[in-house]
């Protein structure tokens, strides 16, 4: 990521970013949006978190009760 933050020439940021994304196994979009988050947000913003509702119902439970 640091690569994407130094200077650079229009015509090779397209291959550091595939380059990053490529290490980091993510989409070049990703690492696009992981870019601007940092440059607002600092590296806090690449901590990796996950959703507080992760594994847990998103249906209300008399719905989730008329289905099954």
């Amino acid at each position: 990521m640091q690569k994407l933050l130094e200077p650079f020439n229009h015509r090779t940021y397209g291959e550091r970013q595939r380059e990053v994304a490529a290490k980091l196994g993510k989409s070049v979009l990703t690492v696009q949006r992981l870019v601007k988050k940092s440059e607002g947000q600092g590296l806090a913003a690449l901590e990796t978190t996950k959703p507080a509702d992760k594994g847990k119902d998103r249906i209300d439970e008399q719905l989730q009760r008329f289905i099954t």
